[in-house]
């Protein structure tokens, strides 16, 4: 051991390091990237050099150069190799010395920047479309002391592209991060954009001139459409193609589309020339409306171009209505139709012609509509001229070019149809018979002639009807159809039509017009019993009629108060007309009516008249209800105005029974006037006989000598109206008041409503009225002296009879002049008072409490003006005055009542530990609202704090309670002070503000870690203070451990100390303090260390030191171990300290450890210094 002292000694001097030197040089410090790179590293050592190593950046460089093994001082080694992007850094070499048992690695560095772009997108090569924007860059690094010139060229001999139009340039700075030039490209289809493209930065130092060229290539094939498909306007039936080109590298793979569906391969060809793929789809026989049409091309690694679409648009053309065979009658006008196909934007022309003439424009029409072309052709006032062939010819004009379609032959016959006669008119003889004759003169060509005859009654076919006869009968030029027709109704009326069917020139009619006039008239008489009636007259035609009213031969007045004529309303032909008689009587004379009716076309006249009588009662009887009966009379009375014989007899029926006229309860009268009898039945009885017996139902009837009889019947009610108390009512404060009125009655007596007026009119939701038949109830709410005054009960009968009871109501409202809640102190004072408006005096008290009551003595009477006034002292305060005081006159309270509290607070404060977390609290009682006001406050009349959510404190306020008029708060402190300190609560109810104290005691608890050498013993301590008196003291411990002292409680602290055994570890040990329930506790920990030796280290200057502890317990006050090792080093338990070896000022050594720093000098006394302290620490270890 002493020898290998010495030899390190020897080895450490510092003339023998110093013979060693290393080099690095380079052509230059700065390469391009593909450059050649040149290095050479040169070491001067006495020592042999068996090795030179190369490193980029501390790591191994993938080429180590050449060494020549034999070599002396100065040892080179040449590293050359082409610059890549991550050959950028710092080159080190590292000479390997012959002594392999040191071995010290002795380096140098030198830096090396590489200086490279790239273009992106890095795809190699870059397929772009065409006429697309694409954005293609390449970022040049900063170089210091350079300036920088940035280009673009394409092709193999490269050509400048800046003023091509297939891109857009931009040079922008990055800042650190370098300069970036891009291309936004968008190039054209020609074959010669589809080339390499280069972009080329020269750096030029501004010192020495010299250039640096750094480029990126790469090869951009340009693929898009030379050409592409074209929407066209097609004929339907007919046929088109779309053509397309692409260029790209190589011939592309071609699908075409219609309306999205991919085309068969037979429909189009294909074809490539020079770079270019050509492709042509035919479609024939296109039927259908219109289709997008797209091409698409399909180039290497599935590079898929899609043109633009074109829309193929096939025109509907042709004919959808063509004109017809036609026969015309001599005369006549008519028209011929043509219908075609038409579709917008197309222009779409129509003529016509008369064989091969083309016809005058202003002969036919033209109408346009949605997907028609519309064309009439006019004849007016046929003539033979009209004789001929018709053709309707339509001329397209699609994308320039020109279809034309020509429509079937028409041919037009002219015939001439005679009727005989012409207007009918049906009168009111229904057994009538009626003749009809029809002749037809017209051309006898061959097919052309008639064939057979029908006739049609207002569009119905007569043929199998009844009332109808056709014949038809051919002359040498004409044919003659004839029609005998009876019994006509008017929904057959109108238009009698003769038909002839004819050959080619299909059918042709004539028209007879046919009126049904047919009246069923008025009677001769017409007999009303009723002052009111209708008269209808009805007449039955196909022509509109107007009807006019007539009394006694003169117009009717609008404004005649007896005679009012109807609007009139048909119905299946048939028309009524109504004239309303009312009010007409015996007193009338008689009067005639007429009914006259003229026709519209015809201008034909028909009247008609009745006369009007009446027999009958003139007035009726009355649903009579007595309130008081006594002798009261029912009248009933009978006239006529046609006959001067009067009525035979008069019976009375109560409730279908026949009355005896021979009671002394009912009287019977007959008496007449002229045209006029009336009867009178009247009844005698007490109030309890008439409600006891007569209500029900009266009949009055008068008998005739014919055998006739006319009644009329009515119901009568008998009844009581009156309140239910009679007296009137004066009454005190009370919260409602009722006044009813009763009705008593028999049988169904029908009100149509009960009306209550009074003081209270307009007062609201105040007043209630109820009636359920029997009891009218008004109700007042919240009685006021306003209310006072006259109240009227009205009964509302039928026939706008009334019935009215009055009462006078006197109210005196009691009123507390005390506040509704009266809040005080226990032990205070109060004086409470109410008063009651009234001119004499009144026994007015005081009563506590609700139910059960009690009446409050000592009350003193005083009268202030119109006011009696009532006061009450209640003195020396205290539980059993809460509640409600009211003043009371008799049995009625006043509504207000005083409501007596005493506010009380009761306070919890708490001990708490310093840093956890503290709950104050506080509770108002006697409160008869809830507080206005809740808040907590630090200091004495401080400003309230707010609830604002943060982690400090919170406060929570309870809800009010209303059955015990309580209160509460909760302040919560999350933050707890170190300290003790008095908190306040603060309330306002009732609108007085009070407050209490609320203390919080903080206690805090010291302890001091240990740190000991594994298996020693060591002592703990703890220490609390704050606490208001002396605590028991635990500790957990372990079963070698010894509780040296439980402490002496000294004003408000207390110190505890524990001795341990032999500690094996870390520990953690507790004390804990208890004082009423409340507990206070605080860990201590034990840490404990070992070392493990190391031997002896030399290391080169600026070289790692590396020293394993363990267990090393690390504080902020006690790391000075861990400082002299190193005042860099990280501290790591049971880990690593790393150390570096820096110069000649220290020798650093700790619990076991020192190491030398070589190339410092050491004298012979330290180290026998060192190889001691060597020697002692080894055995001690051991």
């Amino acid at each position: 051991m002493i020898l290998l002292l010495f030899f390190f000694a020897a080895q450490i001097h510092p003339s023998t390091t110093n013979d060693t030197k290393l080099k690095i040089t380079s052509d230059k410090a700065v390469y391009a990237t593909g450059t050649t790179i040149s290095l050479t590293c040169k070491v001067s050592s006495v020592d042999e050099v068996t090795e030179i190593q190369w490193l980029l950046d501390g790591e191994v460089f993938r080429d180590q150069g050449t060494f020549a093994a034999d070599q002396s001082s100065p040892y080179t080694s040449e590293l050359s190799f082409t610059s890549q992007p991550a050959d950028d850094g710092d080159y080190s070499c590292i000479a390997l010395l012959e002594d392999s048992s040191v071995s010290p690695e002795i380096s140098t560095s030198l830096p090396i920047t590489v200086i490279s772009t790239q273009m992106v997108p890095t795809a190699d090569p870059l397929y772009l479309v065409a006429g697309v924007s694409f954005p293609v860059s390449c970022t040049f690094p900063n170089l210091a002391s350079s300036s920088l010139a940035i280009s673009w060229t394409m092709g193999s001999s490269p050509s400048d592209i800046t003023n091509l139009d297939i891109s857009n340039f931009y040079t922008e700075s990055e800042g650190a991060g370098g300069t970036k030039t891009g291309i936004s490209f968008k190039a054209k289809t020609t074959a010669m954009y589809s080339t390499d493209y280069t972009c080329k930065g020269v750096y030029k130092n501004v010192g020495t001139g010299e250039e640096l060229v750094v480029t990126d290539t790469k090869r951009i094939e340009i693929r898009g459409f030379k050409n592409q498909p074209q929407s066209v306007n097609v004929a339907i039936g007919s046929s088109t193609s779309f053509t397309c080109g692409a260029v790209g590298e190589q011939q592309a793979i071609v699908t075409w589309t219609v309306g999205g569906v991919a085309q068969d391969t037979s429909l189009y060809t294909t074809s490539h020339s020079s770079r270019l793929t050509s492709s042509t789809l035919t479609l024939r026989n296109l039927n259908t409306t219109s289709s997008l049409v797209q091409c698409h091309m399909t180039f290497s690694n599935n590079f898929t171009l899609s043109s633009s679409t074109a829309t193929l648009r096939v025109i509907g053309i042709g004919f959808v209505t063509e004109p017809q065979h036609r026969g015309f009658v001599k005369g006549e006008d008519y028209e011929m139709t043509c219908v075609v196909r038409r579709e917008e934007g197309i222009s779409t022309t129509v003529t016509w012609y008369q064989g091969y003439s083309a016809m005058p424009s202003e002969r036919y029409s033209k109408t346009e509509q949605d997907d028609t072309y519309i064309s009439l052709l006019y004849f007016t006032d046929v003539g033979n001229n009209a004789n001929g062939d018709y053709t309707c010819i339509v001329m397209y004009l699609i994308d320039g070019k020109q279809t034309t379609m020509t429509s079937a032959i028409a041919s037009v016959y002219v015939r001439e149809i005679t009727l005989y006669p012409t207007t009918y008119k049906v009168s009111r003889s229904p057994t009538d018979r009626y003749t009809f004759y029809c002749t037809y003169e017209g051309d006898f060509e061959a097919g052309s002639g008639v064939e057979s005859l029908t006739w049609w009654a207002n569009g119905v076919n007569v043929d199998g009807l009844s009332g109808f006869e056709a014949t038809l009968t051919k002359q040498t030029s004409s044919w003659t159809g004839k029609l005998i027709a009876s019994d006509i109704q008017p929904e057959l009326a109108g238009q009698i039509e003769c038909r002839f069917h004819c050959g080619v020139g299909g059918s042709i009619s004539g028209y007879h017009q046919l009126y049904v006039q047919r009246e069923e008239g008025l009677p001769s008489t017409t007999l009303t019993s009723s002052p009111s009636t209708t008269i209808t007259c009805i007449s039955r035609t196909n022509e509109r009629a107007t009807v006019s009213w007539l009394k006694d031969s003169s117009a009717i007045s609008l404004n005649d108060a007896n005679f009012k004529p109807q609007e009139a309303d048909t119905v299946d032909y048939v028309q009524y007309n109504r004239l309303s008689v009312s009010g007409w009587t015996v007193a009338k004379d008689p009067v005639t009516l007429t009914c006259r009716y003229r026709y519209d076309t015809t201008g034909e006249t028909a009247s008609y008249n009745t006369q009007l009588l009446f027999k009958g009662f003139t007035s009726r009887l009355q649903e009579y209800v007595y309130y008081e009966p006594s002798s009261k009379s029912i009248y009933c009375t009978f006239g006529f105005t046609y006959s001067t014989t009067g009525p035979s007899g008069v019976s009375w029926f109560k409730d279908g029974q026949s009355l005896s006229t021979t009671s002394d309860r009912y009287e019977v009268a007959v008496r007449e006037e002229t045209g006029n009898w009336e009867a009178s039945l009247s009844l005698n009885g007490t109030l309890s006989d008439t409600i006891a017996t007569d209500s029900g139902s009266y009949t009055c009837e008068f008998q005739f000598s014919s055998g006739e009889s006319y009644n009329q019947t009515t119901q009568l009610q008998f009844y009581t109206f009156e309140w239910e108390s009679e007296a009137d009512i004066k009454i005190y404060d009370q919260p409602s008041l009722s006044l009813v009125c009763v009705i008593t009655h028999s049988g169904s007596v029908v009100f149509n409503s009960v009306e209550w007026k009074g003081p209270t009119d307009g007062a609201g939701h105040h007043v209630e009225e109820t009636f359920n038949g029997t009891h009218a109830t008004l109700t007042l709410h919240q009685v006021v002296e306003d209310y006072s005054g006259a109240y009227t009960c009205q009964l509302n009968l039928a026939g706008d009879k009334t019935l009215e009871l009055s009462k006078d109501v006197e109210i005196r409202n009691i009123e507390m002049l005390s506040e509704d809640y009266v809040r005080v102190d226990t032990g205070d004072t109060v004086t409470l008072s109410c008063a009651v408006q009234n001119y004499t005096t009144v026994n007015l008290k005081w009563y506590h409490g609700n139910s059960p009551e009690s009446q409050v003595s000592g009350h003193v009477l005083s009268r202030n003006g119109t006011l009696l006034v009532s006061t009450v002292e209640v003195s020396n305060t205290d539980s059993s005055h809460l509640g409600a005081y009211r003043c009371g006159v008799g049995e009625s309270r006043s509504r207000r009542a005083a409501y007596l509290s005493i506010t009380d607070i009761e306070e919890e404060g708490d001990i708490i530990q310093a840093g956890t977390t503290a709950s104050l609290f506080c509770e108002v009682s006697g409160a008869s609202n809830e507080s206005t006001e809740i808040y907590w406050t630090d200091t004495l009349g401080g400003e309230y704090w707010v609830d604002d959510g943060s982690f400090e404190y919170s406060v929570e306020v309870g809800d009010f309670d209303e059955v015990y008029g309580t209160q509460n708060t909760t302040l919560t402190l999350y933050t707890t002070p170190a300290i003790h300190t008095d908190y306040f609560c603060n309330f306002t109810t009732d609108g007085l503000a009070s407050f209490r104290r609320v203390p919080l005691r903080v206690v805090n608890i010291t302890t001091t870690p240990a740190i000991v050498h594994e298996g020693a013993t060591t002592t703990l301590s703890c220490t609390i203070t704050g606490l208001p008196g002396a605590p028991s003291v635990t500790w957990t411990t372990l079963g070698n451990d010894t509780l040296v002292d439980g402490g002496t409680f000294l004003g408000d602290s207390l110190t505890t100390t524990l001795t341990t055994g032999q500690v094996q570890g870390d520990l953690s040990y507790t004390c804990i303090f208890t004082l009423e329930e409340r507990t206070f506790q605080s860990s201590v920990q034990v840490l404990t260390y070992t070392v493990t030796v190391k031997p002896f280290q030399v290391v080169q200057q600026g070289q790692p030191v590396t020293m394993h502890l363990q267990s090393i317990p690390v504080f902020t006050d006690q790391s000075t171990l861990i400082r002299n090792i190193s005042a860099t080093a990280d501290t790591v338990l049971n880990g690593v300290a790393m150390a570096t070896a820096s110069d000649c000022t220290k020798i650093l050594f700790g619990h076991f450890f020192f190491f030398l720093v070589k190339r410092c000098s050491v004298n012979p006394f330290l180290l026998s210094l060192l190889l001691f302290l060597e020697i002692f620490f080894f055995l001690r270890v051991k």
